[in-house]
């Protein structure tokens, strides 16, 4: 992924270009910009919330177990690939935090 420097986002800005999809190596540095060019600031990582409005039931889902019990039960295999890619992946979520995303998901996909 390429970076832009504040002072080029500053310039496709003067160009009249759009930013929205511009990933910012400082993006505080280019905030410090934003007030003077008359721009929105960029939302910092720091500022996300995880608070996502679902109902406390889905929440309260054992992400691992629930997807753990989607995957097929394969016979005959004495290690389903499957589960070793849902554990790979697993583990990426909740190294980051990630596991409300799933509840959300979950949530999501259930009332429609």
């Amino acid at each position: 992924m390429t970076t832009t420097t504040e002072q080029q986002g500053i310039e496709l800005l003067y160009r009249n270009k759009d930013i929205s999809d511009i990933v910012f190596d400082n993006p505080t540095q280019f905030n410090k910009f934003a007030d003077e060019l008359d721009v929105e600031a960029l939302i910092l990582e720091a500022n996300w919330s995880q608070d996502f409005n679902i109902p406390q039931h889905y929440k309260d889902i054992d992400v691992e177990e629930y997807v753990r019990n989607l995957i097929p039960n394969v016979s005959g295999l004495g290690n389903n690939p499957a589960t070793a890619r849902v554990d790979m992946e697993l583990t990426l979520y909740k190294a980051r935090n990630l596991y409300p995303i799933l509840q959300l998901i979950h949530c999501k996909i259930y009332i429609l």
